[in-house]
């Protein structure tokens, strides 16, 4: 699984937000925060544009869930992406209580990235 770093928006100019929005490199999430991909390139106005509203930086999977942060520095971010440890777990349903054989279902696994 590859992590990847966050940066955090803070102030877009309007043009350079629906530019990202319509590129799909805006993640607004539930809190309202929005974040970018810091290893995507862009052409250099947008990178300007990005590097002069700077929040926090995160550590993210690829669906961009955010599994350690914020951060104040890029450096601190990297060294946490650099660290991280995978965590498995697996969801399997077990007969009942009385003893009755469980119905047959799917096994679940779930791989996690965990920020130490």
């Amino acid at each position: 699984m590859k992590l990847i770093i966050l940066r955090q928006v803070v102030g877009l100019s309007p043009e350079v937000e629906s530019y990202l929005e319509d590129h799909g490199q805006l993640v607004e999430y539930d809190d309202g925060t929005q974040w970018v991909d810091n290893d995507q390139p862009r052409s250099q106005p947008y990178t300007d544009e990005i590097m002069l509203h700077t929040g926090h930086f995160a550590v993210a999977d690829p669906n961009k869930e955010i599994v350690g942060g914020p951060y104040a520095s890029l450096a601190r971010a990297e060294q946490a992406r650099a660290g991280a440890k995978i965590q498995l777990s697996v969801e399997v349903e077990l007969p009942d209580e009385d003893g009755a054989e469980a119905e047959a279902a799917p096994t679940r696994s779930k791989r996690q990235a965990v920020v130490v």
